[in-house]
């Protein structure tokens, strides 16, 4: 599944990488949520969602879905709705934190986001990016911790005796 297919109540908001990127981003930093494959977007929108409800006005960007050289007003025009689907409130015009998903697009195709990254600037705070990408990811939008997602993203798990929590579930299991 994809990250933007699942519901709002969905979300791995208790997962570790969330609350260690919450804590980053309040104390100033900026992070980046790496990994091969999916688990990032959803991360990106718990994170959004964690910092709403901690005060912030954070926006969420999907590089995917803005057309050649936009600006910040054209995306937010355009998926005000869609925005609200994904994090659960409208982008705000005047956001303190920009949350930026599909990072390794802006070091593809420079130009066509020249003018969108630039009014951001100063506020990206997160960004999700295949692995592969960070250290072209990081001259592009500044330093950051690098959280590394591996799979679906860190879920908790449903507390119940050894065993039982697994079932219906796949495993990896790593011999030392």
């Amino acid at each position: 599944m994809l990250g933007e297919e699942i519901p709002l109540e969905g979300l791995p908001y208790e997962a570790q990488e969330v609350a260690v990127a919450a804590s980053q981003i309040m104390g100033g930093g900026s992070v980046y949520f790496l990994g091969p494959g999916p688990g990032k977007t959803a991360m990106l929108r718990a994170l959004a969602v964690s910092l709403y409800k901690a005060g912030f006005t954070p926006i969420y960007i999907k590089l995917e879905w803005v057309k050649y050289s936009w600006g910040l007003a054209n995306y937010i025009d355009k998926y005000v709705e869609r925005h609200k689907e994904l994090v659960g409130f409208e982008p705000a015009k005047d956001f303190d934190v920009a949350l930026v998903d599909d990072g390794e697009l802006a070091v593809e195709y420079p130009k066509a986001y020249a003018e969108l990254i630039s009014e951001l600037r100063g506020r990206i705070r997160a960004v999700a990016a295949r692995t592969e990408d960070l250290d072209a990811v990081a001259a592009v939008f500044g330093d950051g911790l690098p959280i590394y997602v591996k799979g679906d993203g860190a879920r908790p798990r449903a507390k119940a005796p050894f065993g039982l929590a697994l079932i219906g579930s796949t495993i990896e299991v790593e011999v030392i």
